[in-house]
């Protein structure tokens, strides 16, 4: 998580903060996008962006915090290096924890306005409300998280005069955005059902189809790997599908009573293409039967790491149906140790929703001391220091890479991007994931689009699969644009994802 903070000079800086324990009370901006004109990472760290609308809205927080007493604050726009695929995935799969630890949220309506002769915006509502009403921000989905997620939400205008809170709102929050009293008054998100939190975003919208989804994950308490071009359908389908696997978890004689169904995050991709060499090696290598074995998959964003990953799982279950199976985020502290508590219930370990409970122990127990095959995927082990690294640095702690379980029929697979986590993981039980073969690649676009029509000009296919490097996910993604807008492979070569 980076966080900024006013220099004495009065630049605006980045800092990191590695682990929440070392988090530094701060503030969030909630505002809506405006194209062209937000500050990005990559800008503000070069010192530019300061003529753009958002570099405004930056400072409007940095100074209303200060005002607060608070140092630091966080915004979406430039806090985030979007460039990265990785941190683009924690960031959506943390944000709504980050509001919530937040000290105070400050909502900026850049669309509702108050006259100039009003100073005290409070005390006259009747001369802005009709603006508020018509904001943008009641309908943007990303903003709902931002609203819930903590109680000392501040709602300012254009001018940055302060319009009211929450609390103070609540009567017109609630004929505006149609949600329950009970949540905007705090009731846990947890005690309305699936349907009805889905259904909050119902006349809301977001840039990207995918996003009136993943903008839910921390107000339904999952965390989802993010698959841009998928469609809100199918996001919504895994969505459904990942609240429904916590809230019944996965019991040992279900478990046994399964022959390759399990605790995976995806159902098995049916059309899975290419890969057997890979597939072989992990096979040799994992599946000997009692001696525990680690290997990492290592390989560019978007070649396939986790789908091999997934398929590989999807084998060993059938060859060993009694096999557990389970899938860990590696994404971020928060993921791991969620992903931890979920096998716990899922194995039914006495105590393991006890409050106080040490829920990483109790797994790495159960799991080193069992005498069932077992098979665990640390997925998406980027950042090497999120499972190396003690928290705030004391000698004293654990790292997460020490709760990691060992036992005869227990194997570990890691997936990452990086060649030095592998290296720091598993030393050299690496196997390092290339680009698909451009048969390979062929095949995987012929599968993922209905109308082959669509793709009769060979050539074009060919341009568009080197423009796509042969990555899995690019091609995936091409291939839903393509199919879901019935457009040829010809008339799309300016296609970029």
């Amino acid at each position: 998580m980076r966080l900024l903070k006013r220099s004495p000079n009065g630049d605006i800086k980045l800092i990191s903060v590695k682990n929440d324990d070392d988090r530094p009370p701060y503030a969030t901006l909630s505002h809506t996008w405006t194209n062209s004109q937000e500050v990005t990472y990559n800008e503000l760290v070069a010192g530019a962006g300061k003529d753009k609308t958002g570099y405004a809205k930056i400072r409007f927080c940095m100074d209303r915090d200060a005002q607060d007493g608070i140092e630091y604050c966080w915004v979406d726009t430039c806090c985030i290096d979007r460039s990265i695929q990785q941190e683009l995935q924690t960031a959506i799969n943390s944000m709504f924890r980050w509001y919530q630890a937040a000290k105070k949220c400050y909502a900026y309506l850049l669309d509702a306005q108050v006259p100039k002769e009003v100073s005290d915006a409070q005390a006259f509502p009747i001369s802005w409300m009709e603006s508020f009403r018509r904001s943008r921000w009641f309908t943007h989905g990303w903003t709902l998280q931002e609203l819930l997620a903590l109680a000392s939400v501040e709602f300012f205008s254009e001018e940055g005069k302060l319009l009211g809170t929450r609390i103070s709102l609540e009567q017109d929050f609630q004929k505006i955005t149609k949600l329950p009293v009970e949540v905007l008054r705090g009731k846990r998100l947890s005690d309305f059902d699936s349907d009805e939190q889905i259904g909050w975003t119902a006349n809301r919208t977001t840039s990207l189809r995918e996003d009136k989804i993943y903008c839910l994950l921390g107000i339904c308490g999952v965390f989802l790997p993010l698959i841009y071009g998928e469609g809100e359908v199918y996001a919504e389908t895994r969505l459904r599908e990942e609240i429904q696997r916590r809230k019944e978890g996965w019991g040992m004689e279900r478990l046994r009573d399964r022959a390759v169904s399990s605790p995976l995050p995806f159902a098995r991709n049916e059309i899975f293409t290419g890969r057997e060499d890979e597939l072989q090696s992990l096979k040799q290598f994992l599946l000997p039967p009692y001696t525990h074995q680690r290997m990492t998959i290592y390989g560019l964003g978007g070649c396939g790491k986790s789908a091999l990953a997934i398929e590989f799982a999807y084998r060993a279950l059938a060859q060993q149906a009694g096999r557990l199976v389970f899938w860990v985020p590696a994404i971020s502290r928060e993921s791991f140790e969620l992903a931890y508590r979920d096998i716990g219930i899922s194995l039914r370990l006495p105590g393991i929703t006890d409050d106080n409970a040490d829920i990483k122990e109790l797994v790495k127990d159960a799991l080193g001391n069992s005498r069932r095959a077992w098979f665990m995927i640390v997925d998406n082990a980027d950042d090497p220091e999120a499972l190396m690294n003690r928290v705030g640095g004391d000698p004293g702690t654990a790292r997460l890479v020490d709760w990691l379980p060992k036992s005869d029929g227990g194997k570990i697979v890691f997936t990452t991007r990086s060649r030095k986590a592998a290296r720091d993981l598993t030393q050299s039980n690496a196997l390092e994931l290339r680009d698909m073969g451009k048969i390979e690649a062929r095949q995987l676009l012929r599968q993922r689009i209905a109308k082959q029509a669509l793709l009769s000009d060979t050539k074009a296919v060919g341009e568009l699969l080197e423009l796509l490097a042969y990555l899995p996910l690019a091609i995936i993604q091409a291939a839903a644009f393509i199919d879901s807008n019935d457009i040829a492979v010809n008339a799309c070569r300016n296609f970029r994802l």
